[in-house]
């Protein structure tokens, strides 16, 4: 196989991986990009103590579906505040590229 076949093969390979993550997302990029704006705002002002207390909170106030977006938080390794804004944020900017 060709050095240009192996490029594209991967190309596409990482393309679909970016459409397969960003169908999986629970709530629209906007809301997601919302909350990581609040995180960072809130975890510069309090810090993490290891729980998901900010994004619980700003999920319940929105009224979106806690269940759904702790199991997929979960998925993408978002296990405290810390890491939904450093992990997931990351996991969904490369999941954002499906549609740039």
């Amino acid at each position: 196989m060709e050095k240009a076949e192996k490029k594209r093969l991967r190309n596409q390979y990482r393309q679909e991986q970016r459409l397969a993550a960003f169908d999986a997302l629970p709530l629209p990029l906007d809301q997601l990009n919302a909350m990581f704006d609040m995180l960072d705002l809130m975890l510069r002002e309090k810090g993490c103590d290891h729980t998901r207390r900010f994004t619980q909170t700003w999920l319940t106030e929105r009224r979106h579906n806690l269940v759904a977006v702790f199991g997929w938080l979960d998925t993408v390794n978002g296990y405290c505040d810390c890491q939904v804004r450093t992990n997931v944020k990351q996991h969904v900017e490369e999941a954002a590229k499906a549609g740039a």
